[in-house]
C-alpha cells in the first residue's frame, strides 16, 4: 500500500512538471515562434544552459524547498500523506542531495540530447560517448525504480546515498 501511495504522489508531482513545461512550450512556440522554428544557432552548451536554467533549475527547486519546508513535502506527497525525512533529523541539507542525486539521469539526459541533435544537424558520425549520455539515465532510472519497489516504496538509491527516507505524515 506504502509504494502504491508513492506512485500516485509521483504522478500527482509530474502532473505538476507536466504543466510547468506545457507553459514552457507554449512560450517558446507563440512567443519566440521564429526562435522555435530555427535552432541551428544554439549550440549545444547553450541549449543545456538554456534547459537547466528553465526547466531543470526550477523543477529541481519545486522538489527542494517542498521537501525541506515545513511539510517535508511536494504537493503529491502531501496529499497522499507522505513525506521526506533525514535520517538524522539534524541533516536536512540531505534533501538537496537526495534531489540532486533524483534529478542527474534527467540532465544526463538533457546533456546527450542536446549533443544528438547538434551532431545530427551537423551530420557528422554520433560518438559513442553520446550513446552513453543517452542510455546511462536510463540505467539509473532503473536502478532507481528497482529500489523502491524492493524496499516497498519506504527508500530509493537515492534516498540511501543521501540518508533520507520516505515516512508516512499521517501519524
Amino acid at each position: 500500500m506504502f509504494s502504491i501511495k508513492r506512485i500516485i504522489a509521483y504522478f500527482i508531482d509530474y502532473l505538476i512538471v507536466l504543466t510547468y513545461i506545457g507553459i514552457l512550450i507554449f512560450i517558446s512556440v507563440f512567443l519566440f515562434d521564429s526562435l522555435a522554428k530555427d535552432t541551428s544557432f544554439i549550440s549545444p552548451v547553450k541549449g543545456q544552459l538554456l534547459g537547466f536554467f528553465t526547466l531543470t533549475l526550477p523543477v529541481f527547486f519545486y522538489f527542494y524547498l517542498s521537501e525541506r519546508g515545513k511539510y517535508g513535502a511536494t504537493l503529491g506527497k502531501r496529499i497522499m500523506k507522505l513525506k521526506v525525512i533525514a535520517v538524522n533529523p539534524s541533516q536536512k541539507k540531505k534533501v538537496g542531495l537526495r534531489n540532486i542525486l533524483k534529478f542527474l539521469p534527467w540532465e544526463i539526459a538533457h546533456t546527450g540530447i542536446h549533443w544528438l541533435f547538434y551532431y545530427y544537424h551537423q551530420q557528422i558520425e554520433l560518438p559513442v560517448w553520446i550513446s552513453i549520455l543517452l542510455i546511462l539515465p536510463q540505467i539509473i532510472v532503473f536502478a532507481y525504480l528497482i529500489s523502491v519497489v524492493k524496499s516497498k516504496g519506504k527508500s530509493s538509491l537515492y534516498d540511501h546515498f543521501s540518508e533520507t527516507k520516505i515516512v508516512s505524515s499521517a501519524t
